[in-house]
């Protein structure tokens, strides 16, 4: 007898992993999200009904993960090419990110999603290019006044 795999598990791995690096319990990520603990479960043991991009997209927000990429491990819209997934960030970085007592919770998240789209660009991911401005070589200059 073999054990069926939930679809969403590759989500709910990835969820369960950066809550923890952030310090958060499943109990309270899914009460800053606004979502069911079973619903998190659900993904984990194969939920009974259709998986729905909505609780997919409000527990990626307070991870602080793309959408795109959380619908996709959540087997909700079609996966891309191994080679264009979206890259991790390494623990480490996320832990010295996250330790940082001069970021807010807020900083430290665009911080977070910041490494990870530039590590995205860097590796050619499709998506990303075009919608990140590819930053200046030199720092805009303000003309002084007459």
């Amino acid at each position: 007898m073999s054990e069926q795999r939930s679809p969403a598990r590759p989500w709910f791995d990835v969820v369960t992993e950066q809550s923890a690096i952030r310090g958060l319990g499943i109990a309270e990520l899914a009460r800053r999200a606004h979502v069911g603990r079973a619903t998190i479960y659900g993904w984990r043991d194969g939920a009974d009904g259709k998986i729905q991009a909505g609780p997919v997209n409000a527990v990626a927000d307070v991870l602080g993960i793309p959408r795109e990429r959380a619908l996709r491990l959540a087997g909700i819209i079609g996966t891309a090419p191994s080679s264009a997934a979206p890259p991790i960030v390494p623990k480490s970085l996320i832990r010295d990110v996250m330790d940082n007592p001069e970021l807010s919770d807020s900083e430290r998240i665009a911080v977070l999603d910041a490494i990870e789209i530039r590590l995205a660009k860097e590796r050619g991911v499709p998506g990303t290019a075009a919608s990140v401005p590819a930053p200046s070589a030199e720092p805009e200059r303000r003309r002084p006044a007459s």
